[in-house]
């Protein structure tokens, strides 16, 4: 045989059952055969008939703890059928527990078992051969085997090497090892043995050993030290293992060169990094007063670091901590905070030094700052005096003085003195100033002068009750005379009178008042003018009445002098005055009141409002507000009916006042609910709502709040209520009624007494929508011809709430005014053709809808000219048929194709290199459709058909190819080539018809000439073909 391609393998089927064959392959190119290749064994022909004979010699090649090796030679005998792997068995020694190991047959003559093999177990082996049939008996059994591996001196893989290990985390040394037998194990560090302990644990296996230190420590660092021993030999291993960790706290943290925005911070490296380098340092700030602190410097390796952007005076504090690649240290915090300020310096010279006031034992200075504080804060002033002709300055005062002011007492009296001032910061005493000129102590003439305490310029207020005490501060020479004076009037000490009490006479039945008993202002009065320069009243147990202006009078040889204070005696306000009711209502009185006429020297904060039923005595009063800053209160909750008493009290920052009571007041409205609208009207209806329109009822007193409307279907007995809220106009627009049902409406008004009566109902009307003509239709002109104008139309949007039953064209020749109905009866399609119209004419087309109410306005077109259009013919075949068509003989040809132009094209189908059977043929032209139909059709109908369109404008063609498949036609020269005893060979041409395909093969049929039926002999795709299996002698037909 030959290979279709290139492939290595092939298929023998002609092969004689019981024989004996062999095999041998050439290769082929374009130059021939090349030399064949070495036969193949000799081949029984045979179905398999038995599985293999087993594999012989199998032994052991090597064994571990963890596999067995084997390997072993094919059997002798396959079994008629091709070996197709091996099968391995495992038993453990002592056993006849045989267990396979593979899952699928092993091609190979060698097998390593790992699966299921314990270490130190002894075991034997077998294997089968598989064939096609199944497989063999099992080979002889292997020697036993252990499990286990071959002795050895111990050998570790852990190597000098340096472990990192971070603090806090667990430090685990793993050292894989070879040791046969198993070795002692022991464990070192820095030449020191270690023990199982809290953190340190020790782990062994056949090939590796563990040791675990948990939560290392920086003492953990060293070197580990591990020992193998067996009866072979020894060996060690080391690892270096070094700890890191976060890096200690920095060490002295400073701060310089400060200024009022900027200062330098700078700071040591921490003593211990963590056994890791440092990488770079985090500053951070805090300003005083606050809690959190925000980064200034971080991924900067350095010392220092200039902190700008600092608000001057502000108090800060900084830290700082190293970072390495672990983490974060401690932070180092500055002890005292930074003030950003420029640096501090002595202060200039106090400038302007100036004497006044001199006596015969002092003298007062006065001075202004100096130019420039240092920087810093002026703590005080250093005074120092010298006599004239003297040589030494001498300091006047203990301790700084504060004031750019300050009289020095006890000097000589008719001696010149000079003085000099410095100033003093922080950063010491300034130079002195410039000396003043020479001033004489001496008793001067002058004019009286007074002026109240400091704490008294802005007035004077008290609780009643307190003293009044005032203090005054006199100079003058001759001391001036002093007096005091009260609202204008001159005030002294007078002694306490003896009580009278007046008798007089009350009417029957009036209650007698105890009016209280005070004491005068004068016999309250002390004044002490005892110490010179001072003036000293007291009015003791102040009363209200104490209010008004005190006044101090000096006087002397040389002129007059006086001051005044303004006393305010605090006291609860009176009652407040004309209290009336501004409104009365069934459920509520608005009260109103004027405030009291004496506030009482305060501010009134607020008004406390009680109210008391009148009927019943034994009922207490009810407080209503006590937060009311205004003289006008609404009281609500009241019953109807039910007499009240109310009374309202002030209240200022002493306390609350006595009452004013007001006069009995009934709770009732003075109106009614206002009276029922007329009949209300309904307009505007449509499907889902209506408009409902009503009068202006009479309010009766109160105006109108809103009205009420109401509906109610006619044939139901509920009425709805239609609002929600308030209508406060005169009509409102009712929705959500249901279409074609028919609602009568009503309307009531509310004002503050109530809702009113209901109007009568309106008159009954329907929810419908109104029916109006419908709008335009929107026309188009679809086409024209010499005779024709081809018109169609969309509904128009609005159809006027009715259906349209019908349409109206309408034409008009341009230039013409009258417009012309086509037709007498309106069109129910949305098409109409217009004739009777002039060739070459303008015109105009209009359409109007028609409902039940009647026509509606018109939709027109252009302009348009009645003319036949010129339009080249084109032609498009169907989609399906443009690629080509292919079918079976029998099958139905159909090619449809589109044709349009103007005017009406010829059809013209025509087949290329033949002719169309015309009385198979079937062509259907219908409008712009042209189609070409063969039933039954035969082989002979292939070809590319062709389909011609012509007109006045010009001609168009389109073609499509058709192929008929058939069954391929009879073989022609059929005959025998050779005729032997046992066999015939014949030859053929191939037929003269395909079928339109290629022949893909032959069938050959035979018969005996005394025989009617065919029996089919071969099935070849070659024109030859070999028949076999003839009887000498016997004729045949083929």
């Amino acid at each position: 045989g030959k290979t279709a391609g290139p492939d290595c393998q092939f298929r023998v089927t002609d092969v004689i059952e019981g024989t004996e064959v062999q095999f041998q392959v050439r290769a082929e190119n374009e130059a021939g055969c090349g030399h064949p290749s070495e036969p193949t064994d000799i081949l029984a022909i045979e179905d398999p008939t038995s599985p293999p004979s087993p594999p012989l010699e199998l032994h052991v090649t090597d064994a571990s703890r963890e596999h067995i090796s084997i390997a072993w030679k094919p059997p002798d005998k396959n079994g008629g059928s091709p070996i197709i792997g091996y099968n391995i068995e495992l038993c453990e020694a002592g056993t006849e527990k045989w267990m396979r190991v593979n899952s699928r047959p092993i091609k190979d003559l060698k097998y390593k078992a790992e699966e299921g093999i314990v270490p130190d177990k002894e075991y034997v082996l077998r294997v089968r051969a598989v064939n096609a049939i199944g497989a063999s008996d099992p080979s002889d059994i292997s020697e036993n085997v252990v499990a286990k591996d071959p002795d050895c001196n111990p050998t570790v893989d852990l190597k000098t090497q340096d472990l990192v290990v971070v603090v806090g985390e667990k430090l685990r040394i793993d050292a894989p090892f070879r040791a046969v037998p198993s070795p002692t194990i022991s464990w070192h560090k820095d030449g020191k043995e270690l023990k199982v302990g809290d953190r340190t644990t020790m782990k062994s296996s056949y090939t590796s050993a563990l040791l675990e230190v948990t939560n290392a420590v920086h003492a953990d660092a060293g070197v580990y030290t591990i020992t193998l021993e067996n009866k072979l030999g020894s060996t060690t291993g080391s690892a270096n293992v070094k700890v890191i960790g976060l890096p200690g706290p920095c060490k002295n943290i400073k701060a310089s060169e400060v200024t009022k925005n900027s200062c330098k911070v700078a700071w040591e490296p921490p003593e211990f990094d963590g056994n890791t380098p440092i990488l770079h340092y985090v500053l951070e700030r805090r300003e005083a007063g606050r809690r959190t602190y925000t980064p200034v410097m971080s991924g900067e390796n350095k010392l220092a670091w200039n902190v700008k952007d600092l608000i001057p005076n502000g108090e800060y504090y900084f830290r700082v901590k190293a970072v390495n690649k672990i983490g974060g240290g401690e932070y180092l915090e500055l002890r005292n905070p930074v003030i950003a300020e420029d640096p501090k310096q002595r202060p200039d010279p106090p400038v302007d030094p100036e004497t006044h006031n001199p006596t015969s034992k002092s003298v007062t200075l006065t001075w202004k700052p100096p130019l420039y504080d240092g920087g810093c804060k002026i703590m005080g002033y250093v005074l120092e005096k010298m006599v004239k002709g003297g040589d030494k300055w001498e300091r006047c005062n203990d301790f700084l003085v504060p004031l750019l002011t300050y009289t020095v007492k006890d000097l000589e009296e008719g001696k010149e003195y000079q003085f000099r001032v410095r100033a003093e910061n922080a950063a010491g005493v300034s130079e002195p100033s410039r000396a003043t000129p020479p001033v004489k102590t001496v008793d001067p003439t002058e004019a009286p002068k007074v002026y109240l305490s400091a704490s008294l310029q802005g007035g004077l207020e008290v609780k009643q009750g307190s003293d009044i005490p005032l203090e005054a501060h006199v100079s003058g020479s001759p001391y001036p005379a002093i007096s005091w004076l009260w609202n204008d009037e001159v005030i002294k000490p007078e002694e306490i009178k003896k009580r009278v009490t007046k008798v007089t006479r009350r009417k029957k039945g009036e209650v007698e008042a105890d009016e209280p008993f005070h004491l005068s202002l004068t016999e309250r009065l002390t004044i002490d003018n005892s110490k010179q320069g001072t003036s000293f009243i007291s009015v003791r147990d102040s009363l209200r009445a104490d209010h008004g202006t005190y006044t101090i009078h000096v006087q002397n040889d040389h002129g007059v002098a006086k001051a005044s204070c303004e006393v305010n005696v605090l006291d609860v306000p009176g009652p407040p005055v004309e209290f009336a009711f501004e409104e009365v209502r069934k459920n509520s009185i608005t009260c109103k009141w004027e405030p009291p006429l004496d506030d009482g020297g305060s501010e009134i904060l607020n008004y406390v409002l009680e109210r008391k039923d009148n009927s019943k005595a034994e009922i207490g009063w009810v407080t209503v507000t006590t937060t009311l800053r205004h003289c006008k209160y609404i009281v609500p909750k009241l019953i109807e009916g039910k007499e009240y008493l109310f009374r309202v009290k002030a209240e200022n920052r002493v306390g609350v006042g006595p009452p004013c009571v007001s006069k009995p007041v009934v709770a009732q409205d003075p109106f009614t609910p206002p009276d029922a609208p007329d009949k209300p009207e309904v307009h505007e209806p449509s499907s889902t709502s209506m408009l409902v329109k009503w009068n202006e009822p009479k309010d009766n007193g109160s105006p109108i709040l809103g009205y009420w409307i109401e509906k109610r279907e006619i044939n139901g007995t509920h009425w709805a209520r239609v609002n929600k809220e308030h209508v406060n106009t005169l009509e409102t627009r009712v929705e959500g009624l249901l279409e074609g049902l028919t609602y009568i409406f009503r309307v009531c008004a509310e004002n503050a007494a109530g809702v009113g009566k209901f109007s009568p109902p309106s008159d009954p009307k329907t929810a419908q929508d109104p029916i109006l003509p419908p709008g335009p239709p929107v026309p188009r002109i679809l086409d024209t011809s010499a005779t024709s104008i081809d018109l169609e139309w969309d509904p128009p949007l609005y159809n006027g709430g009715s259906d349209i039953i019908g349409y109206f064209v309408y034409k008009q020749l341009v230039g013409t005014n009258e417009w012309s109905r086509c037709m007498d009866k309106s069109l129910k399609v949305r098409s109409y053709i217009v004739k009777g119209i002039r060739e070459g004419a303008d015109y105009k087309l209009r359409v109007t809808a028609v409902n039940v109410v009647g026509e509606g306005p018109p939709g027109e077109t252009e302009p348009v000219t009645v003319a036949e259009p010129q339009e080249p013919p084109t032609v498009e075949l169907d989609i399906s048929v443009r690629a080509g068509i292919q079918i079976l003989a029998g099958q139905t040809l159909k090619i449809p194709a589109i044709v349009t132009g103007r005017p009406i094209p010829t059809i013209v189908w025509t087949l290329e290199d033949g002719e169309i059977d015309k009385e198979r043929v079937v062509i259907e032209n219908v409008g712009t459709s042209s189609e070409l139909t063969i039933k039954n059709a035969l082989r002979k109908d292939h070809g590319r058909y062709i389909i011609t369109a012509t007109n006045d404008s010009g001609s168009k063609f389109a073609a499509t190819r058709a192929e008929i498949f058939d069954v391929p036609g009879p073989v022609t020269d059929l005959h025998p080539v050779v005729v032997n005893r046992k066999m015939c060979l014949l030859n053929w041409d191939d037929p003269k018809d395909d079928g339109g395909s290629e022949i893909i093969g032959f069938l050959v049929e035979r018969k005996d000439a005394k025989m009617h039926t065919w029996r089919l002999a071969v099935d070849t795709d070659r024109s030859k073909c070999d028949i076999t299996g003839l009887v000498e002698g016997q004729e045949y037909k083929f």
